[in-house]
């Protein structure tokens, strides 16, 4: 039996080659070498080969995707719709900010920089970035924030690529000081400038007092004197400290002006607005830090256009009403009214004197209303009521205790007929809120919305049973945390989780309930 040399399992075994046998395998590798070398050099052959294919193919890939990109939709793109996307992509600054909000950014995310999103356009390739730069208003908008570069030359040339077009600009000059102090001073000279052309000008002051007399005289005019500003529409200025300026300067006339939030630590006054300049107003703000807001009560009577009204003072009254208003003020066109943050007591009876018919919607945030003072604001609903119940349709309540007479506060609900939408963040409700208030009023109600307030479970219990159960079109949202809080939070024992699971169950297509830890 002959033995298989080339058999890999000899290898394992303790099998050692006669002097024959030797010989024999001795030929079977010069064989053996000689095949390997022949498919050696047939591999070489097909790498090369290969390679050559491979070569062939990116070269064949390149005409394709060459080919591909000349018939791609976007080439054939006219000029003038590829600058028209340039300019869509641009997100506009957002005109309504609160300026009792932490976050008072015009934009919604950092993704949404214009500058960011500017680079992002011009770095794809240069045939965009020639039609960006050619393009007017995709540099209209200007933030000189955080991502202001340190290089002044840079941002003449923003303001250069704009043309003389009209311009929204937003300023944080909190940010200029890090840079230094002649670099706060050109700015300040580049902005007066080019104010004329300003569409939208939104100024974040922080608490930064020195650029804040400058920034606002660019708009203010010396007395006697009256500035004109043909294309203005938003004007806002938070934070910082102007000063006083009633006193100091002109009128200011911008025909267009539709939006205006005044919510810097001292005051702007309505009186330095022309009276035309105030009947353009929809979007009107006045939160001011230091007080009092209610200074303005008597220039309101010329914003006869007024859609949303936000009123709040953020700190007690340090000086009393100038002049008191006694009489009815007529708004009108005004939707939407919210009073907020530290509203102190001598001006909740003004609420009552305030008609507005087409109101239809009312939001009261505290700290503005304490547990005493929240009767008082009572009365003034109610005498609010008699005017414009048959137009409010929602009604939100935040930071309020609401803990009063439940028969004052049944008769509030009772005069809301049309309320549609009803929420309550952060409040305190008396514990029989839900059974003597709501169970039998506001026929027309569709949505409730408690968000962290404490109630009494119990009573919410009554009012799904007697007003929910076999009704359809109403619907009941919680928020409730299951430890206790600093933020008024419900706090809830195991029998209340045990009912609002029971709640869910039963009435699960009228209720939703959120969970928070």
């Amino acid at each position: 039996m002959a033995i298989p040399f080339d058999d890999i399992k000899l290898l394992s075994t303790d099998y050692a080659p006669m002097s024959s046998e030797a010989a024999e395998i001795r030929s079977l590798a010069t064989i053996r070498h000689s095949e390997l070398s022949s498919l050696n050099d047939a591999i070489r052959a097909l790498e090369s080969q290969l390679l050559a294919f491979k070569a062939k193919r990116v070269e064949v890939e390149t005409s394709l995707t060459v080919a591909n990109a000349l018939l791609a939709p976007i080439r054939r793109i006219p000029i003038e719709i590829l600058q028209e996307i340039f300019v869509q992509a641009i997100p506009a600054f957002r005109e309504n900010i609160d300026p009792s909000s932490d976050d008072s950014l015009p934009w919604d995310f950092d993704e949404h920089h214009p500058q960011k999103v500017r680079a992002s356009i011009v770095l794809v390739c240069r045939r965009w970035k020639v039609v960006a730069e050619n393009t007017p208003r995709v540099w209209t908008t200007i933030a000189l924030d955080y991502r202001l570069p340190s290089d002044m030359r840079i941002v003449e040339r923003w303001f250069a690529q704009t043309r003389q077009r009209p311009l929204d600009v937003y300023v944080r000059p909190s940010v200029w000081y890090n840079i230094d102090y002649d670099f706060t001073h050109a700015m300040i000279t580049l902005l007066e400038g080019h104010v004329s052309r300003m569409r939208m000008f939104i100024a974040d002051m922080g608490h930064y007092y020195l650029p804040a007399p400058s920034i606002a005289r660019m708009f203010f005019p010396s007395p006697g004197e009256r500035s004109e500003f043909p294309n203005l529409e938003v004007f806002v200025i938070i934070g910082g400290n102007v000063g006083d300026l009633s006193e100091i300067v002109g009128m200011v006339h911008a025909p267009r002006l539709t939006s205006l939030v005044l919510g810097s630590q001292s005051n702007f006054w309505l009186e330095n607005i022309t009276n035309d300049t105030l009947a353009s107003i929809k979007w009107l703000t006045i939160s001011f830090r230091n007080g009092p807001a209610d200074w303005h009560l008597d220039r309101l009577a010329f914003c006869r256009n007024l859609r949303v009204l936000h009123w709040a003072d953020r700190a007690p009254r340090i000086v009393p009403l100038r002049a008191p208003v006694t009489t009815t003020l007529s708004l009108p066109s005004l939707q939407y009214l919210h009073l907020s943050d530290g509203i102190p007591s001598d001006f909740i009876p003004l609420f009552g004197l305030i008609n507005m018919p087409a109101v239809q919607l009312v939001a009261f945030r505290a700290p503005a209303f304490s547990h005493h003072q929240f009767p008082p604001v009572l009365d003034s609903l109610n005498v609010f009521l008699e005017r414009s119940s048959l137009k409010l349709t929602t009604l939100k309540l935040k930071d309020i205790s609401m803990i009063a007479d439940a028969t004052r506060l049944r008769q509030t609900f009772l005069g809301l007929p049309q309320l549609i939408s009803l929420e309550i963040s952060k409040c305190r409700l008396d514990t029989h809120f839900f059974r003597h208030t709501l169970s039998s009023t506001c026929p027309n109600l569709e949505r409730v919305v408690v968000e962290h307030t404490t109630f009494s479970v119990e009573d919410l219990v009554y009012f799904m049973d007697t007003r929910i159960r076999g009704r359809t079109g109403i619907s009941v949202q919680l928020t409730v945390l299951e430890e206790n809080s600093e933020n008024n939070a419900l706090v809830l024992d195991r029998r209340d989780v045990m009912s609002l699971n029971q709640l869910e169950r039963e009435y699960k297509h009228a209720i939703r309930i959120y969970w928070c830890n």
